[in-house]
């Protein structure tokens, strides 16, 4: 079942008689005029009031605060392209009226009546965003105890607010629909379980067999038993409108975000753009002065954010725009910002044209290499193959620090086998011959890169666990083993694109003893396994391959 809403909010984004600007043209058949940002106004038109409008609003105001926001009336407006193009019709049959100034207080268009400040805001307006809000299925999930070894468990009532976003371009002879986006939020509410044990004697009888509720293959049994109590079947019928409101006022609140920025700023329309006023190649350094009153906070360009440099090129009779290079912002001050370069196709120029590339901040990467993996009183293997995966997010605009990274960590060496005879074997549960260790990592900590255009420069710092899973022990459930520990790593980089890293890592972990045992029945206490600790104390190498989102 979806549960709809009509189309809720459109966003006008309005000229003000302003030419060039932010917004770029098809490829041009002359000489090419560099483009500068004008600030320009994005009305938001509320075709009625609903509560998740606002955060929306104040979303955009957050992520954007380039453009200037008005609020205009509010009412029906049926098909809202429709009225678009009557709008456009409007204007085109009142040129005359409309260059003499003689404006109405109300304006009929079609069969509606519109306020005329609001109908000449459209008509002056370039594009129109429009939303239109939807809940998804509502579920129950994420069955788990309110804290561990509790007895009181807890589960979430869920659903999607999914928002898409039309966006139509008015600036042609007829409005058009100029892009589509769409984003979600998980929105829940969660519910403590009275008559847990009630629920849990239901499964076991239909299964014949005692059930772990800490068993997450177990788990959706007892969801579905839940599922048909009288109060959580209402639940799941109700609209979830009424069931999750508050949450999702507060899911919304909370984020602050609306999560289309991003892909908005890379529509070809919407990138900022800017000319440098000065480059200083020697010292690799450009500067970019901003127009009229305009700073870095009015425009919301933030600490290594990136621009790529233009020029305009002849092809097949045309000029069209090529990429001559890639850069970063190092420093900001009220009314101007510095950059530094890193791809150089050519030195670069005062009036070269610089174009806004718009990233999240995240980068994902993959990385193979070795790392050292031992047991207790046994001589360690120091280059045992791994591959990683590696999550970074940016944390220069929160700190004020260019190039710090928040990471993550988690990788898979090669299995590995104790000699029995060599290693120092502990007292507890035997375990089968052959039986061998699956290591794995995770670990979270900061990296510092410094740049030399393509050439970088890190350090980095984590902390985390080293865990085991013992294979082949014959022993039920698996013995596991986990240690404490961390890694230091130097690299050396190569951005090869705007958008890709790849380099090498070198460093030194340490890890503590990982003790192999098995959980107790009770699942609040542990049993020894008659196997060598697992440790870690040795040089690392990564080769790796990163992507920037």
């Amino acid at each position: 079942m979806n549960y709809g809403l009509r189309p809720l909010l459109a966003f006008t984004l309005v000229l003000g008689g302003l030419a060039g600007g932010i917004f770029s043209a098809p490829a041009p058949t002359r000489a090419a005029e560099l483009e500068e940002y004008q600030r320009k106004y994005i009305s938001f038109y509320q075709l009625r009031p609903v509560p998740y409008d606002k955060y929306v609003i104040q979303g955009f105001q957050k992520e954007l605060p380039r453009f200037d926001y008005r609020l205009l009336g509010t009412g029906g407006r049926g098909n809202l392209l429709e009225f678009l193009n009557l709008v456009k019709k409007y204007q085109l049959e009142n040129a005359g009226q409309m260059a003499a100034n003689q404006e109405n207080d109300n304006v009929k268009i079609g069969d509606k009546v519109v306020s005329w400040s609001d109908t000449k805001r459209i008509m002056e307006s370039a594009y129109v965003f429009a939303t239109d809000w939807s809940w998804g299925e509502v579920d129950l999930g994420h069955l788990r105890r309110k804290s561990k070894n509790s007895n009181t468990w807890l589960i979430d009532l869920e659903a999607d607010l999914q928002m898409k976003l039309d966006i139509y371009k008015l600036s042609g002879s007829q409005p058009e629909l100029y892009s589509q986006q769409a984003t979600s939020w998980k929105i829940s509410k969660t519910y403590e379980l009275s008559n847990f044990n009630e629920i849990l004697r239901i499964v076991k009888e239909a299964t014949g067999d005692a059930v772990d509720p800490d068993n997450v293959l177990v788990q959706p049994l007892i969801v579905e038993v839940i599922k048909k109590i009288p109060f959580y079947a209402q639940l799941l019928n109700m609209n979830p409108e009424a069931s999750l409101r508050a949450e999702a006022e507060k899911k919304l609140a909370d984020d602050g975000s609306t999560g289309l920025t991003t892909e908005i700023k890379r529509l070809n329309d919407f990138i900022l753009k800017n000319q440098i006023d000065s480059a200083d190649m020697a010292q690799d350094q450009v500067t970019v002065k901003l127009s009229g009153t305009e700073t870095v906070d009015t425009l919301g360009i933030g600490l290594d954010q990136g621009f790529k440099v233009i020029e305009y090129r002849m092809q097949n009779g045309q000029e069209v725009p090529v990429d001559v290079g890639f850069t970063k912002v190092r420093e900001l001050a009220n009314s101007q910002f510095r950059l530094q370069p890193i791809i150089v196709g050519r030195d670069y120029e005062a009036g070269d044209q610089m174009i806004e590339y718009p990233k999240t901040g995240a980068g994902i990467g993959f990385s193979l290499g070795t790392v050292p993996l031992g047991f207790e009183g046994q001589e360690q293997n120091m280059f045992v193959p791994q591959a990683s995966l590696d999550i970074e997010y940016s944390l220069a605009q929160a700190s004020g620090v260019s190039e710090l990274y928040f990471t993550f960590l988690g990788g898979m060496a090669m299995p590995q086998q104790a000699n029995l005879s060599q290693a120092t074997v502990p007292t507890g549960r035997s375990v089968d011959a052959g039986a061998s260790v699956l290591p794995f990592d995770l670990e979270i900590g900061l990296m510092k890169r410094w740049y030399m255009r393509q050439l970088i420069f890190s350090l980095g710092l984590r902390g985390g666990a080293l865990a085991g899973t013992l294979l082949g022990s014959g022993l039920d459930p698996t013995p596991t083993a986990l240690g404490l520990g961390g890694t230091l790593l130097a690299g050396l980089h190569y951005q090869a694109t705007a958008d890709m890293i790849l380099g090498l890592n070198l460093g030194w972990r340490y890890f503590s003893n990982a003790e192999f045992s098995i959980a107790a029945s009770s699942g609040s206490s542990t049993s020894p396994v008659a196997y060598p600790a697992m440790n870690s104390n040795g040089p690392v190498i990564q080769a790796f391959l990163n992507y920037a989102f």
